[in-house]
């Protein structure tokens, strides 16, 4: 493989998905291989020394470092449909220009009919559905399928004929390879091993002889010089050109050695397994061999570093283009490799390995894989930037003079007529929707306008104030876009139509057609996504700008002008140069109802039509911008497919949310019960004053009203306040509303950590007090005041004789006692949006006061003579306060036992009950609020209502997700409810959320989870920047071969290191990744095992880090190398730690030589020694180039974080974006490639979701086997 082009990321089991049915088998995973990649780093590295690649100081001249034969995706040829705009030419420019790839290809394109590769379904295999009930789809890879095949193909050792064949899966055809490649796969073992037929040569082109990214991959065949055919018998049949595959089975009729040498089996032949149909043609030759589908080696293939890679098979049908690097550079790299690994104890370690099978890919459109998916991401998006061609490149039409108010749509006509029509005829339209919130999420009015009307729509209920109001939602209530009625199967279904508006979503979930069944060809442009990538802030600078908007002093930093916050508004005046949206008439719709929204009409849709207009502007000058950042038509084809979200639901929707909320009050009823009793136990240490010993109570404001009271007279001002002061029960001695959000509840619960009583302070939040001496004798007397003499008059004074009372029979921790059980899972950090923010978040270290006693905790002097508080740890930082204990960031310590109650079960059971309830707590108002639309039975495709499951008496809804496709400036996908939900817990009320999307009758789920996406992301870029071999680092082997069982896996490997547990020690590998530092790591480790001391979680972390990311280091300069050789200095060209740079200025001075140690060292410094050091070496090498992209499709990184603009700020989030941004590209070509799929073969379904690393598609039940391979094929 190339030293910057990598072949292949991942060996096969990692790259590709595990595959399962979400309703049937989700916990089975399967593990088939590597597929596509092709790690492009020459934009912004070249290679350094041997080990080392430093960002380029001026711009590659990409014309010279580009392979015009392959086609590199920095070509010229397909760099930006729109990288010639530029102010000048604003008026003439043509904003969206065809890719030339898609022009140059289009006659290509147009003669590929799909319909032409599927003709006839299988019969046998209908009538086996409509025999039985759909079977539950027992897949989830491809060696299940293929085992699956093989035992029906062979029954008791007979053979069966090929139409048998062709009906163990539907839409299968026959065919055979072409004619022009030799039979170099499906050999032997013998052939598989050391006596390879194959040789592979390392090559370089003359004319960049100096350039490493120009060099790709090539297989030469030696020995046979005939062109043998192979047997296909599960093979992909299509015609094109006039010409069809034909079936030969005249190299396999014998197990004779080949004319070749090769040494033949009857037992392993070569087949392929597709996704086609049939093609049951009379006069085409009868396929007996007796070869298994898919077929089984127990050899595989491997790299230099003991890698298991793709076999050879794949690799030549998808690898065909690339040429490794030369023999001697091939040498060298390895030899480093080999002494990497070796000083990481992963040499020659045993690597685990899976079978490989010899599997027909579907053709590609173009050898080279770049190539292949721009065509048909080009083929998706084309008929959409045509359509956005006409919205930016002509003048809107004029504003009506007046506004009809009339249920449905109006057209309003350039004459100064208007028509009434069912929906806009137009196919590209600008859109905005308002609602009258008061009355429910139904829309209430919209506009939209073409490039040749205006149109306004209104609701009936709008219209017609008689209209009876409900608060479920029918189709008949949204607007439809497409179709005249709620029939889903209507003309327009299959016509590309595309819709922009800012925060698109929130218009997307109001359209009719959006809740169809079968998807139809409307796309959604999102300005505000395409703002966000393009010139979108991070959490820190919207921080900045608030701050600064604010301030009465402002300042001008150079970020601030290439960026803003993300409102139309804000988004408006910064790319359109112009004055404020007038927003204050949005008013009525937040707080009025719709008779105000009537009695305001025309005031109200010209201010929605303003909105429209000025979102078109928008689009006028940012589609261009967009365009040319983010280059690559998979980028935008990925975004369309993005906006697509769909979530069917049943009439279990409503129970689940009936249900949970009825448990909820029910539980929250007996938790409130349970605090008053606690209330009242409380109340009766007013009794001798009993409080004044309590550590818990010592401080409550005891003290009674004084004269005459008439409510709750007697009782203490603290039990005053939790009673009803309004209402019925105004003046009842009983407290209600009892919650444990109250700061008296932890108190009243005797609450400890680690059983030290917990306390509150105004400065520092919660957090427990701790003893400083062994006993109370060892405090000094003149610290103790006396017992009952106060300075201050009535104020309370603490117990410290019960405190160490309390304390006297707790038993030490030993210092070495640092390990918690591995079930201890630490979960203050739920999902990577978190981490990002704590990444962000990492605050200095707060210098604190010496104690007397050793120091362990951040110990705070609060006056309390012999006694320290401790802030309880938060997950943002020591710098931020814990408001409530019981909050849902300190479950885990719950679970754990850290967080307990000195009064034993009884508060535990409250403690319990919290847990319970936190969930439903937390998101009730969210999932209450989804919109879900119930389909009329009539309606229903009959897909469904001719499906085995069907009930006429049954619901059928669908929830469309608001889903903002690129919401953060990776581009990631934001939701508030889907796209966070967590996993099922049988004791968390409504943590079934996502069990609540049911598939309707006739069709399944099927889905794709990859392992640890962002974390191979990373481990493949350092292997493609250190050496170019999969595994050629530490971290890369880890990731790829790593093995739990024997300690090798990266998570091992950081809890041994760091003497912490696995789990824990996965909670830090992330947010190593994401760019956390050493003081996030010692607070992580703090808040794993509060016990260490601050000294010893500081070794602790600073021996992580050297074994992790290393140690900083140095190139030399040309002077510094020069200084070296002179005075025989031991130099290698590797980098150099700080301390052997010193060693040699120090014999420079020696010899009369005078330099400081910035004139001998190149800047900026790279990283040493550690197993992920290359990793981060490349991570930060993209993050400061000029122009920071993605290494896949060359994505660019958000204006506001270029170099240019904030030269070393923010490198925290510029290095998370590398990682996250990437696999986002990894995404955006799945959903690309999957379509292609869909529509190649035809495949019944749509996507539906994609939570982080998931994706889902609810497909035809008789489709699910052919998604499942189609996954394992993308």
């Amino acid at each position: 493989m190339g030293k910057n082009i990598m072949a292949a990321v991942l060996q096969l089991r990692k790259i590709l998905p595990p595959l399962y049915c979400s309703l049937c088998s989700p916990g089975h995973e399967a593990s088939v291989g590597r597929c596509m990649s092709y790690v492009n780093l020459h934009h912004f590295i070249q290679r350094h020394k041997s080990t080392i690649k430093k960002p380029i100081e001026k711009n590659i001249d990409i014309e010279k470092h580009y392979d015009t034969e392959h086609g590199s995706e920095f070509s010229n040829v397909h760099i930006g449909q729109l990288s010639d705009y530029s102010p000048e030419n604003e008026e003439s420019y043509k904003y969206i220009n065809q890719n030339s790839v898609h022009i140059s290809d289009n006659d290509e394109l147009a003669s590929k009919d799909s319909s032409s590769l599927i003709q006839n379904e299988t019969k046998v295999y209908e009538n086996e559905i409509k025999q039985g009930p759909t079977p539950a789809i027992g897949i989830t890879s491809v060696n299940e399928v293929l085992g699956n095949l093989r035992r029906d193909m062979y029954k008791d050792g007979q053979k069966v004929n090929t139409e048998t064949v062709g009906s163990l899966l539907p839409k299968e055809s026959l065919n055979s390879l072409s004619n022009g490649r030799p039979d170099v796969h499906g050999k032997d073992e013998k052939f598989l091993k050391n006596t390879y037929k194959t040789r592979i040569t390392y090559t370089r082109k003359k004319s960049c002889s100096t350039d490493i990214f120009t060099k790709k991959k090539k297989i030469i065949v030696f020995g046979s010089e005939r062109n043998s055919k192979k047997v296909d018998v599960r093979g992909m049949s299509t015609e094109e050109d006039g010409e069809k595959t034909q079936v030969n089975t005249d190299s396999h009729q014998t197990n004779k050695p080949s004319e070749a040498g090769e040494t033949g089996s009857p037992n392993k032949k070569y087949n392929k397994f597709s996704l086609g149909l049939k093609e049951d043609k009379k006069g085409e030759d009868t396929c007996t061999n007796d070869s298994l589908p898919g077929q089984c080696s127990s050899s595989y293939c491997k790299n230099a570093i003991g890698i298991q890679t793709l076999s050879s098979s794949l690799a030549d049908q998808i690898f065909s283009t690339v040429t490794p690097k030369d023999a001697q550079e091939a040498q060298e790299d390895l030899e480093r490799s080999r002494d990497h690994l070796q000083a990481h104890g992963l040499w020659n370690k045993e690597s685990s390995v899976i079978p490989d099978y010899d599997l027909k890919l579907p053709p590609l459109e173009d050898p080279d894989l770049d190539q292949h998916f721009r065509v048909i991401a080009e083929e998706q998006c084309a008929p959409y930037k045509d359509l956005l061609n006409q919205l930016v490149g002509a003048d809107l039409p004029y504003f009506p003079s007046e506004w009809h108010f009339y249920p449905g749509w109006t057209r309003y006509n350039s004459d100064g007529t208007y028509t009434q029509v069912d929906f806009p005829d137009c196919h590209a339209i600008v859109f905005d929707v308002e609602v009258c919130v008061k009355e429910g999420s139904q829309p209430t009015l919209a506009t939209a306008v073409s490039d040749k009307y205006w149109y306004s729509w209104c609701s009936q209920c709008l219209v017609h104030p008689e209209k009876e109001h409900s608060d479920s939602f029918t189709l008949e209530d949204l607007i439809p876009l497409q179709s005249s009625d709620t029939s889903q199967h209507h003309e327009n279904r299959d016509v590309p139509r595309v819709v922009v508006g800012h925060n698109v979503s929130y218009d997307r979930i109001r359209v009719r057609e959006q809740y169809f069944m079968e998807g139809t060809s409307l796309r959604f442009v999102d300005t505000m996504s395409l703002h966000i990538a393009a010139s979108g802030l991070v959490s820190e600078q919207r921080t900045l700008v608030m701050k600064n908007k604010n301030s009465d002093k402002k300042i001008r930093l150079p970020w601030m002008f290439v960026g803003c916050q993300n409102s139309l508004n804000e988004v408006y005046k910064f790319y359109c140069r112009a004055e404020d949206l007038k927003k204050s008439t949005r008013d009525v719709f937040v707080k009025g109802k719709l008779e105000d929204v009537r009695n305001d009409f025309q005031n109200l849709m010209k201010y929605c039509a303003n909105d429209v207009k000025a979102t078109q502007m928008v689009l006028v000058k940012l589609l261009p911008l967009f365009f040319d950042r983010f280059p690559h038509p998979v980028t935008f084809a990925g975004m369309l497919e993005m906006g697509l979200t769909f979530l069917p639901v049943t009439e279990n929707w409503d129970k689940y949310v009936t249900a949970a909320e009825s448990e909820f009050r029910h539980i929250e009823e007996l938790l409130n019960k349970e605090l008053v009793k606690q209330v009242q136990t409380a109340l009766g240490y007013m009794e001798n004053k009993q409080y004044e010993k309590d550590p818990w109570l010592w401080n409550l404001d005891w003290s009674v009203p004084k004269g005459r009271v008439k409510k709750l007279p007697g009782y203490p001002n603290w039990y005053r306040k939790l009673c009803a002061r309004t209402g019925e029960r105004e003046g009842t001695p009983e407290p209600e509303n009892m919650s444990t959000g109250l700061q008296v509840v932890p108190k009243l619960l005797r609450l400890t950590w680690d059983g030290l009583p917990l306390h509150y302070e105004r400065h520092y939040g919660w957090g427990y007090l701790k003893p400083l001496y062994n006993s109370i004798n060892e405090i000094p007397q003149s610290k103790i005041p006396p017992v009952d003499n106060n300075t201050i008059k009535d104020s309370p004074c603490f117990p410290i004789k019960a405190l160490y009372e309390m304390c006297s029979g707790k038993k030490e921790y030993p210092e070495d006692q640092t390990e918690l059980s591995e079930t201890d899972n630490y979960s203050l950090l739920v999902n990577e949006e978190d981490w990002e923010l704590c990444s962000q978040n990492q605050t200095k270290n707060v210098k604190t006061p010496k104690q007397e006693s050793k120091q362990e905790e951040r110990l705070r002097d609060i006056g309390i003579p012999g006694v320290a508080f401790v802030p309880l740890p938060h997950k943002d930082g020591a710098s931020n306060r814990v408001g409530n204990p019981l909050a849902k960031d300190f479950l885990n310590k719950i679970e754990d036992k850290t967080l307990s109650s000195h009064f034993g079960d009884l508060a535990e059971l409250v403690l319990k009950t919290t847990k319970t309830l936190s969930y439903w707590k937390n998101n009730r108002d969210r999932i209450k609020s989804q919109m879900v639309v119930w389909h009329d039975h009539h309606n229903l495709p009959p897909s469904v209502t001719s499906a085995d499951g069907y009930q006429k008496t049954g619901k059928y809804g669908v929830i469309v997700p608001m889903v903002v496709t690129a919401g953060t400036i990776t581009r990631r996908a934001v939701e508030r409810t889907w796209m966070t939900a967590s996993n099922a817990y049988s004791d968390r009320i409504g943590s079934e959320l996502k069990a609540m999307v049911e598939a309707p009758p006739g069709y399944k789920f099927v889905g794709a989870d990859v392992d640890s996406q962002e974390l191979w992301i990373a481990a493949v870029l350092g292997d493609a920047y250190f050496s170019g071999e999969h595994g050629a680092t530490a971290l890369g082997w880890m990731t790829l071969q790593g093995k739990k069982s024997d300690g090798t896996d990266l998570h091992s490997h950081t809890a041994r290191n760091a003497g912490i547990s696995r789990d824990h020690a996965k909670v830090i590998n992330y947010g190593r990744i994401y760019g956390a530092g050493l003081r996030f790591t010692q607070r992580l480790l703090k808040q794993f095992n509060p016990k260490m001391s601050d000294a010893e979680i500081k070794e602790r972390a600073e021996n992580l880090f050297a074994t992790t990311k290393g140690q900083k280091g140095w190139c030399l300069n040309q002077q510094g190398e020069e200084q070296a050789i002179d005075m025989n200095y031991p130099f290698t060209g590797e980098p150099l730690s700080r301390k052997q740079i010193n060693r040699l200025l120090w014999e420079a001075r020696k010899n009369n030589i005078e330099a400081t140690f910035d004139d001998v060292v190149e800047r900026p410094p790279v990283w040493i020694g550690g197993s992920e050091s290359h990793m981060f070496n490349c991570l930060e090498a993209i993050a400061r180039c000029e122009e920071p992209r993605t290494p896949v499709l060359g994505a660019r990184i958000t204006r506001p974080l270029e170099p240019y603009y904030v030269d070393d700020q923010f490198m925290t989030s510029r290095v998370n974006w590398v990682v996250q941004s990437s696999a986002v590209d990894y995404l955006h070509i799945m959903l690309v490639c999957m379509r292609w799929l869909f529509t190649k073969y035809k495949i019944s379904g749509r996507f539906c979701i994609s939570i982080h690393d998931e994706v889902r598609y609810m497909v035809s039940s008789e489709d699910c086997y052919r998604v499942a391979l189609a996954l394992q094929i993308t």
